[in-house]
């Protein structure tokens, strides 16, 4: 476990900290960082020495002493964002305004808000190309992972109205709608898909599992269309939003879903790709809950939950995280050499089953540990409501971006 010195590195009330012991990780301040919450956070593939951090309309290249390698404005809210080789892609978003300007991009931001996604040179921070994600009514931009193999990224989302990425456009069947898209490292839109009903569907979090499989997981309100297939609400009499996990084949074709969920609002925290082709996916629950076809009752007012699915769409696993008062789940990811470490950061008021008490209305809490099974909870305390804003997983290590009251940045190595 290396938490040691993430506990020493996060003070309270959200400010610098010391440096963590040599040899365990890194950490940045306010004094780095600035004021604003970090959005999006991306390990540099060289040994968790640097990140590419994004905060308001900028992004930067930071080095692990601090050190500032390049800083590039963006023009809109620059929010999630993923590396592939010497690329890092960038989520943007804000409301379509001709005042607007995002580089490169024809025209401006579509719709309220609207999106784009912007790529820029991981070694000078020059921008190389920008492609809009732009809708007749509104568009986010919620996942930015590479597709491996240096083909380029898989870009995930939700949706109103008309969206249209490259030459490519779908509509939305309600409300709001998920989507998921593949673009080359050129800014080549290669295909576009949705998924979602008459209601608020959404896709939180899309991962590659190689040779163009992928799987991608979000919520849905009431039946809604996957593929050629449907979902299908667990308390079909409520407007309550359950999570589904879902994987693709390489031509297109739906290989399986799995939901979970029950008669209360439901949230998905994301998902990631494990060893073997199993897939993670995390989210938080209120009540009884069903898993596909195994039961939780939540211990207080919300839990977090993890399901691992197996290749062949069984579980493997599947638990609880939280106490007996409102906690939930926020940002998972995988890593570690053998991909199989499972990073779940959250919140939790109250106490967890430790015994930890939150110092204040909701303190954060991180897990590390192998992907079998429950992890042991770490609180982070602060003086103030504090909550994850980031959280990148690799093989060598992962990083988390932390605000309570100011931001703080957290990298560990496995």
């Amino acid at each position: 476990m290396l938490f040691g010195g993430l506990l020493a590195a996060c003070p309270r009330g959200g400010g610098g900290g010391p440096k963590p012991p040599s040899g365990i990780g890194w950490s940045l301040g306010a004094d780095v960082l600035g004021e604003s919450p970090v959005r999006g956070v991306a390990l540099v593939p060289d040994g968790v020495k640097s990140v590419v951090v994004t905060s308001d309309a900028r992004v930067r290249r930071i080095a692990e002493s601090g050190a500032l390698a390049w800083t590039r404005d963006v023009g809109a809210s620059a929010g999630v964002v993923g590396i592939d080789g010497d690329v890092a892609l960038v989520a943007v978003g804000g409301a379509g305004s001709t005042s607007v300007a995002v580089p490169s991009l024809a025209g401006a931001l579509r719709g309220e808000p609207g999106a784009a996604l912007v790529a820029l040179d991981l070694g000078t921070g020059d921008v190389r190309w920008a492609v809009g994600a732009g809708s007749t009514r509104w568009a986010i931009v919620s996942a930015v992972q590479p597709s491996g193999g240096g083909d380029g990224f898989l870009v995930g989302g939700s949706f109103a109205g008309t969206l249209r990425m490259g030459a490519l456009t779908v509509t939305a069947a309600g409300g709001g709608d998920g989507f998921v898209a593949s673009v080359d490292r050129s800014g080549g839109v290669r295909w576009l898909r949705r998924m979602g009903g008459d209601s608020a569907d959404a896709v939180a979090g899309v991962v590659s599992l190689g040779g163009g499989r992928f799987a991608m997981a979000g919520t849905f309100t009431g039946p809604a269309e996957l593929g050629d297939s449907e979902l299908v609400a667990l308390a079909d009499k409520t407007l309550a939003a359950d999570v589904f996990v879902a994987v693709f084949e390489a031509d297109g074709r739906l290989a399986w879903s799995r939901t979970f969920g029950g008669a209360r609002e439901d949230t998905c925290a994301g998902l990631a790709a494990l060893a073997g082709g199993a897939v993670a996916v995390a989210g938080t629950v209120r009540g009884e809950v069903d898993v596909a076809g195994r039961r939780f009752d939540a211990r207080g007012a919300a839990d977090g939950v993890v399901a691992v699915f197996a290749p062949d769409a069984s579980v493997r696993s599947a638990w609880l995280v939280g106490g007996e008062d409102f906690d939930g789940i926020t940002a998972m990811g995988t890593g570690g050499a053998a991909a199989d470490q499972l990073v779940l950061a959250g919140w939790f008021t109250g106490s967890l089953p430790s015994g930890e008490r939150a110092d204040g209305i909701d303190d954060v809490f991180l897990s590390v540990g192998p992907a079998a099974g429950p992890g042991t909870i770490v609180p982070m305390p602060a003086s103030s409501p504090a909550s994850t804003t980031a959280l990148t997983v690799t093989a060598s290590g992962y990083a988390v971006a932390l605000h309570s009251e100011k931001p703080t940045l957290h990298v560990r190595g496995f």
